[in-house]
């Protein structure tokens, strides 16, 4: 069992090991889904730009520094992460929650 102190705000609704299982995403319902390194735990990113719960989690599987998070708000938003910056790549909406989201296995 891994315990993170103050990872978020409320629970953790979905988590998903990096490709390499050198990084843990971890998706919120306090609206959050932060990155954090397997090795020391710390805090690594905090992506912020749901609206609501973050309900589901998921890292490409050809790409490390790219993942996808899933809202209660509606949106699918696909990030690019290095070590030090985070980028929302694009972001998808529809009119209800998105309960899954996951990749392809050629990553797509």
């Amino acid at each position: 069992i891994i315990h993170l102190p103050k990872a978020h705000n409320s629970w953790v609704m979905s988590v998903a090991w990096s490709p390499h299982g050198d990084m843990l995403l971890s998706g919120s319902d306090d609206g959050f889904a932060r990155v954090w390194d397997s090795k020391r735990w710390n805090l690594m990113h905090t992506l912020e730009g749901h609206l609501s719960s973050v309900t589901s989690v998921a890292w490409s599987p050809d790409e490390a520094g790219i993942l996808a998070t899933g809202s209660a708000d509606g949106t699918a938003n696909i990030w690019e992460i290095d070590e030090w910056d985070s980028v929302k790549v694009t972001s998808l909406k529809q009119n209800s929650s998105i309960n899954a989201v996951d990749w392809s296995s050629d990553g797509q």
